[in-house]
């Protein structure tokens, strides 16, 4: 089984949150009154579309004076850092949010 802190156990998905009943409490024995499931979604489409060159996979890490993103490209998994000194770019950095375009330019 592949560990989610390697690049290859990377993939596009998004979490919902479940309440449990108290029987699905006892059934799996668990001590949270919740869980979360995990989805990961599909678009298709009979008309053409030009898709995103590269996909924002993991909520952008965004720091002082600078934000980081993992994104899903062609290429394969490809990590950006956006830096102050490019201003136009690291405001776009700072509103992107995960499973938004990007274009890797």
């Amino acid at each position: 089984m592949a560990s989610a802190d390697k690049p290859d156990a990377d993939w596009r998905h998004f979490a919902a949150r479940f309440e449990r009943s108290s029987r699905r409490r006892r059934i799996k024995d668990a001590e949270l009154g919740y869980e979360d499931e995990k989805y990961s979604d599909i678009a298709a489409s009979k008309s053409p579309f030009q898709p995103a060159r590269a996909r924002i996979i993991r909520h952008p890490m965004r720091r002082a004076g600078f934000t980081q993103l993992q994104l899903c490209a062609e290429e394969g998994l490809a990590d950006v850092t956006v830096t102050r000194k490019d201003k136009e770019e690291w405001k776009r950095a700072r509103k992107e949010d995960m499973e938004d375009a990007w274009d890797l330019g």
